[in-house]
């Protein structure tokens, strides 16, 4: 009888973390939401990428995701409060390290590799069309300094962001350029190793924290 009830509440705990991470993942989603709101537009490169990240959180709800942002955007008058508007919804959303308890947020815990991830996941959806926009730029640096990540580590991934990028535009001209099958492809292949170099540092970056 002890047996059973130990199993029973061993399988309560792992389908309480299972349930607490997939409403930590779909509160991590809007958090990403909003900075394809924030410029008050949404490319076409940043919804793919927002649907990429979904289908990786195992998130399916993208219509709640979507109403639940666009409700707190609903109280922004125009573009010069929209920043202020976001911040309010982010709060709401993201742990505050000044409260130990985190009862005013989403998320209530975040491990220090959780919250580069997350912070990643912004600056990548905010630099998926080639541009990060002031306002972007203000809120990454807001969630930032929410989830107690030093400023160093937000410019090493926009570094890393804008390397992706420009590793990307050169391997659309190396494809486009006329030149011969060889020497495109060593062109490419060596796109594809400094590409997979970058990952590899932003994967340390984010889980040797």
């Amino acid at each position: 009888m002890n047996e059973n009830f130990a199993m029973s509440k061993f399988g309560t705990e792992v389908f309480n973390g299972f349930f607490s991470r997939m409403n930590e993942n779909f509160a991590m989603s809007k958090v990403v939401y909003f900075f394809l709101l924030a410029d008050g537009k949404a490319t076409e490169e940043e919804i793919t990428k927002f649907d990429e990240l979904l289908k990786a959180l195992n998130v399916s709800d993208k219509e709640s995701i979507i109403n639940q942002c666009n409700q707190v955007l609903s109280q922004s008058l125009d573009e010069s409060d929209r920043y202020e508007v976001i911040k309010e919804g982010l709060e709401k959303i993201l742990p505050d390290g000044s409260d130990v308890y985190n009862t005013h947020s989403e998320i209530s815990s975040f491990t220090t590799a959780d919250s580069r991830k997350l912070l990643w996941m912004c600056v990548n959806i905010s630099y998926s069309d080639g541009v990060c926009s002031d306002i972007e730029e203000k809120l990454l640096r807001y969630v930032a300094r929410r989830l107690g990540i030093d400023i160093s580590i937000l410019v090493e991934m926009e570094d890393s962001a804008m390397t992706l990028i420009a590793l990307e535009n050169k391997k659309t001209w190396a494809e486009n350029c006329g030149q011969s099958y060889i020497a495109t492809k060593a062109i490419i292949d060596e796109i594809a190793h400094d590409k997979e170099n970058v990952l590899k540092s932003l994967d340390v970056l984010i889980i040797a924290a």
